[in-house]
């Protein structure tokens, strides 16, 4: 468990990852009657964990995190998680707590909440590409909603630097981008991110209304590229209907 998040946010188990934005995931909490029961054996195990077992305790820490995530209860996961990162010493396990604790904050919409998170993780210094590139992809959507792009760059693109292979922190780079006024390095991040998920039509959709209101922006080797990638989304769609 760990956006964008939203590779669009991370879920809180390996997505979110969130961003559209990074597009976080619609929640419509079902209770069901066996939830009590499910959520007192995940605090049994918790406390059945000897000391000292990081690992043990992180996996048991995101599975009770996924729970209240699917239960609507995100935030009866965050003390479980704040405890455990003052209780670990391997800053991955550490900087994935907070990265777990960010994405529950960001599903309730509790933006600066998460940024907090996501940058105490950062800090941590974890040793994962993917914790490295989801923390610093997630901070950077943070940023972008509450307007503070031009921090927002710096950590997308650090996330880039991280893992340059996934698609969103380049579509929230667009996202910040665009945000400063910055329309044609906005549009080659979108199309960077195109190049990297056929199958997300959301750098695209930037795109298209960003030309839609200054017609003649793009180049034409921009318009070809876009061409292009519309016509791959068209053929992910063909093949999913």
């Amino acid at each position: 468990m760990t956006g964008e998040k939203r590779d669009g946010r991370p879920s809180v188990s390996e997505t979110t990852n969130r961003g559209s934005r990074q597009e976080l995931a619609e929640f419509v909490p079902v209770q069901r009657p066996s939830d009590a029961a499910e959520r007192a054996a995940l605090l049994a195990r918790i406390d059945a964990i000897e000391p000292g077992d990081e690992v043990e305790r992180f996996d048991a820490v995101t599975e009770l995190a996924q729970h209240c995530s699917h239960t609507g209860r995100q935030r009866e996961a965050l003390p479980h998680l704040a405890a455990l990162t003052r209780e670990a010493s391997d800053p991955e396990v550490i900087a994935r707590a907070h990265l777990v604790g960010g994405q529950l904050l960001e599903q309730v919409a509790d933006f600066r909440a998460a940024a907090d998170l996501y940058t105490r993780g950062a800090s941590a210094g974890p040793t994962s590409r993917f914790t490295s590139y989801f923390l610093s992809n997630n901070l950077g959507f943070c940023l972008n909603e509450f307007g503070l792009h031009r921090k927002a760059v710096a950590h997308c693109c650090a996330a880039i630097g991280a893992d340059p292979r996934r698609h969103n922190a380049y579509k929230n780079l667009g996202l910040a981008l665009e945000g400063l006024g910055l329309l044609p390095e906005a549009i080659q991040a979108y199309l960077a991110a195109a190049a990297r998920a056929p199958g997300d039509c959301r750098a695209l959709n930037r795109i298209e209304a960003i030309v839609e209101e200054r017609p003649g922006l793009l180049t034409r080797e921009q318009a070809e590229s876009l061409e292009h990638y519309q016509a791959e989304y068209r053929q992910v769609l063909d093949l999913l209907s």
